[in-house]
């Protein structure tokens, strides 16, 4: 019994082409997909771009961050370097002598502010005044001075370096001896509120309370005249005792 011999099939040279493409592209689909995750099969080269693009969006997240803080840092040291400082300069005394008698009749007091900072003040108000007690009846902080205003509001402006003096308070030459002799206390207090330039920024305040301390004859214009800071009623800022007003301008028209 012979056997047919078995003739070999020969593809046509497009099939043969196809056939050889395929396993080509099935071993490239091998080496650029990771393998099945979750039923997702992802690009290698997709996925590592989209990981550079996040990594790259992060950290230019970071550093607009970064650059914010930095801006707003400089910012405040820019407004604390630059900003307007009122303070209170020595207190002006002046004796109002009677001409025929050549003896003095009253003494006039004055308050000077000064602004030592590097750019002006914005809707500044003051508030000054003189506070009488007996020695009889001792100053009560409490209860003269805290949560109390001074005198009546009054509207200033204060350039870098400028400064402005106080309304005058007159206290008679009778009254001063009261004083020497230790039956009268009298004071000087008062405050000055204040905005800077600068973008949301808090209210800034100033305030005093001085005793009148006399030296020798009140009615001789040679009397020496000195103050006593007292009390927490002095400071700036957050050394301050009371909290800034806020500004009204209608209760100054």
């Amino acid at each position: 019994m012979h056997s047919t011999p078995v003739q070999p099939s020969v593809l046509p040279p497009s099939a043969e082409g196809k056939s050889q493409a395929k396993a080509e592209n099935g071993s490239e689909e091998g080496t650029e997909f990771w393998p099945p995750f979750a039923g997702l099969k992802l690009k290698i080269t997709d996925t590592i771009l989209v990981v550079f693009t996040a990594g790259l969006f992060f950290a230019t997240y970071a550093l607009w961050l970064a650059t914010r803080a930095l801006v707003r840092g400089s910012d405040k040291t820019a407004a604390r370097q630059l900003r307007p400082y009122v303070v209170l300069k020595p207190f002006v005394h002046k004796p109002e002598v009677n001409f025929i008698t050549d003896r003095v009749q009253s003494w006039s007091f004055r308050c000077v502010w000064h602004n030592v900072g590097s750019t002006p003040t914005k809707h500044m108000i003051t508030r000054v005044g003189l506070l009488r007690k007996y020695s009889s009846q001792p100053l009560d902080f409490e209860a003269d001075v805290a949560d109390k205003v001074p005198g009546s509001p009054g509207r200033l402006f204060l350039g870098p370096g400028n400064e402005a003096a106080s309304e005058k308070f007159a206290v008679s030459a009778d009254e001063m001896v009261l004083v020497l002799l230790d039956e009268t206390q009298i004071y000087l207090w008062g405050c000055v509120d204040y905005n800077d330039t600068f973008h949301k920024t808090p209210r800034h305040r100033t305030e005093f309370l001085a005793k009148i301390v006399v030296v020798g004859d009140p009615q001789l214009k040679d009397c020496e005249i000195g103050y006593q800071l007292c009390g927490p009623f002095n400071g700036i800022d957050d050394e301050c005792y009371g909290r800034p007003k806020p500004y009204d301008a209608k209760a100054l028209s």
